[in-house]
């Protein structure tokens, strides 16, 4: 197959849905491929394929930089982008807005549906609300989930403020499905008494203009979080928590 070029799915999101719509903010592993070129794709699967993984490689940099996804429905925008959510851009070393190839094969081994998972919440706010429902609602978007990996989680509940979550534990394999699985769920309880993102301890996110806009955003939009939140003597400062943060990635990048 040929390359296509990545593209960022916030950008083909905020193109289709309207200002009030928050389903962008949903996490997803799905990419959004040219019409012409998906169904070139598919030709390589099984007739019997209940659902279409590809593994997407960064072209500019070695062959770990890799992950595995599923495919969405087709675009018609053009021929040559790929839609891939941001978060998965990250981790495969793409970290800005230039035109980078990307490959894209299909995945063909069997995955085993998810048993258990051990999540690693990287913010303290999190916390104080029902985690479990909290993560229920934002892995049931996603096809799979892998192993070591950090992903985002966007709080409803919290006015949408953003965070991070590092997947400690999957079973039974570190890539499995998590589609229509009924899932045992444990939490990795490290950082609930943290005031701050210990980012300078989670792998898998990169220091780039988009992630440190976003986490301005995020402080600025939940200043005040509710009363019980801001009455806390221990909670920091929106400009403290951004600082900090900071700080954090500047130590692991340094």
């Amino acid at each position: 197959m040929s390359m296509l070029i990545a593209k960022r799915k916030s950008l083909y999101d905020a193109a289709i849905s309207d200002n009030n719509d928050k389903s962008s903010l949903h996490l997803s592993d799905h990419i959004i491929l040219p019409s012409y070129y998906l169904t070139k794709l598919i030709e390589q699967y099984p007739d019997n394929s209940g659902m279409y993984l590809a593994t997407i490689t960064n072209t500019t940099r070695s062959s770990e930089n890799t992950y595995t996804v599923s495919i969405g429905i087709p675009h018609f925008a053009d021929k040559l982008s790929a839609f891939v959510p941001d978060w998965i851009l990250n981790i495969i070393g793409i970290t800005t807005e230039d035109d980078i190839p990307i490959k894209i094969t299909p995945y063909l081994e069997h995955i085993p549906l998810i048993k258990k998972v051990v999540i690693k919440p990287l913010d303290s706010l999190v916390f104080s609300i029902d985690i479990v429902s909290c993560f229920e609602k934002a892995l049931m978007n996603l096809t799979i989930l892998t192993e070591g990996v950090t992903i985002p989680i966007t709080i409803p509940e919290l006015g949408y403020h953003e965070t991070f979550a590092y997947i400690e534990k999957v079973e039974p394999q570190i890539i499995s499905l998590v589609h229509s699985a009924d899932i045992e769920v444990d939490f990795n309880r490290e950082y609930e008494e943290s005031n701050y993102i210990p980012n300078d301890q989670v792998p898998n996110v990169h220091i780039n203009e988009t992630i440190n806009n976003a986490i301005n955003e995020s402080v600025q939009q939940n200043t005040i979080i509710s009363n019980e939140v801001v009455s806390e003597p221990n909670v920091l400062s929106p400009e403290e928590r951004r600082k900090r943060i900071r700080e954090s990635w500047a130590k692991k990048y340094s």
